[in-house]
This record gives structure tokens, C-alpha cells and sequence, in this order.
């Protein structure tokens, strides 16, 4: 997983030398503090898991990687656009706009066609990071020959858990959008269905 992360790291970060010389110091000493991991109660999680929360936050604090915590993820289009992650297509920001559940509902696909055209048009693809417990939301655009090389690859998997880079997990953006939104009882949209993981080893890395 270590050479893999800092290989990933170097992708998202344009090979950033500070940035991947940070997590080539995190893959060899697994930090322990809570400063370092940046994220509460994981002091006494395992060694992988503490790498890879770290080379998460290191990549997401250097801005490689976007963060939205759940109650402001409605920000996160606009965010993109004026970072120039998505091109600031119209409509971007209209669909949070006063709504109700089934509004919400009925709109979300279109509104995450949007976001992925958007991408496009910058010559970007979506990604999310997947990284059990929490109350935020990770994504990172990268172009679409990164995007292909890590999407849904497993960078460590403990009992249910899984822990690495996947297409946009868009049903998690949902569920933290109506919390945000306050909307009860809004039901499921349709969704494309996700495509399979891959193991590290699927894609050249030993594990």
C-alpha cells in the first residue's frame, strides 16, 4: 500500500515534492498523534489505517484533495467552479435553491450530470475518496487518465470497511445533502450502478 499511496500522491499533486515527501514519511513512521492522523479517536486504529488517514489529510490539507464537511456540501459546486476543478457551467448553484424532498429527489441526477460535465469541460474527471466514519465528503479532480488508473481501487480493506479511491459516491453526496438541506424522508433517486473494485494488485501494486 506505502508505494502505492505515494504514487497517488504524486498524481493528485502534480508531484508536489513537499507533499510527497510528507507521505514518504508517513508510509515509513505511521503517525500517532491525532494532529497528524487528522482525524479524532484513531489513535489506536491499525498502522495501515493510520497511513492512509494521514496521506488522506496531508493531500486534502494541501488542497489536492476537497473536503466538505456535511452540513455546508451544498458549497461544493460553486467551490469547485471558482477553483477552477469544473468549469462554472450555468446552473451549478440553482439546485439548492428552495425545494422540497421530491424536488430534491426527482432533480439529483440531473444535477450530478451537471457536475460530471462540468468536469469534463475542463478536460477533468470526478473522484471520491472512500474513508469509513465521519461526517465529510472528499473529492478530487484530476484528468481522466489519473481518474482511470485509481478509480475504485482498495487500498485497504479491515472487516467491512473499505478505504480508498472510487468514481464519485455520489449516494453519499445525496444522503449528506439532505441532512444539509434538512429535508426528511426524501427517498432514493436512481443512480447509475457502481462499477467493481480493484485490488491494488489488479492495477500492478503488491499489497
Amino acid at each position: 500500500m506505502n508505494t502505492a499511496l505515494i504514487d497517488l500522491a504524486r498524481d493528485l499533486s502534480g508531484n508536489d515534492a513537499n507533499v510527497i515527501s510528507k507521505i514518504t514519511e508517513i508510509t515509513t513512521n505511521p503517525p500517532t498523534s491525532t494532529e497528524e492522523i487528522g482525524f479524532y479517536g484513531m489513535k489506536d486504529a491499525s498502522a495501515a489505517e493510520r497511513t492512509f488517514r494521514a496521506a488522506i489529510f496531508q493531500l486534502s490539507k494541501t488542497g489536492y484533495i476537497y473536503t466538505f464537511e456535511d452540513k455546508y456540501l451544498y458549497e461544493m459546486p460553486l467551490v469547485l467552479a471558482d477553483d477552477g476543478a469544473i468549469a462554472a457551467l450555468p446552473g451549478l448553484g440553482d439546485f439548492f435553491d428552495s425545494m422540497t424532498a421530491t424536488e430534491f429527489r426527482e432533480g439529483f441526477p440531473a444535477h450530478i450530470d451537471l457536475l460530471e460535465r462540468a468536469a469534463a469541460q475542463k478536460g477533468r474527471a470526478l473522484l471520491s475518496v472512500a474513508l469509513p466514519v465521519g461526517d465529510s465528503f472528499y473529492i478530487v479532480s484530476v484528468s481522466p487518465e489519473i481518474a482511470d488508473k485509481w478509480r475504485n481501487v482498495v487500498f485497504l480493506q479491515q472487516g467491512g470497511d473499505v478505504f480508498g479511491m472510487t468514481e464519485p459516491e455520489w449516494s453519499l453526496y445525496y444522503s449528506y445533502l439532505s441532512y444539509a438541506l434538512r429535508l426528511d424522508n426524501v427517498g432514493w433517486p436512481s443512480l447509475p450502478p457502481r462499477g467493481a473494485m480493484r485490488t491494488l494488485s489488479d492495477i500492478g501494486y503488491s499489497e
